[in-house]
């Protein structure tokens, strides 16, 4: 439930990139810590 959690949330934030281009790149290494978490 937390990973699909933590998707949601970077998926909300890559939806706000044009507003804020940093937080893309923070959505982008959470999911790459996500799939670290799951391998």
């Amino acid at each position: 439930c937390m990973e699909l959690g933590m998707d949601a949330c970077a998926l909300s934030e890559q939806l706000n990139a044009c507003h804020n281009p940093i937080t893309t790149i923070v959505a982008a290494n959470s999911l790459v810590a996500i799939k670290k978490l799951v391998f």
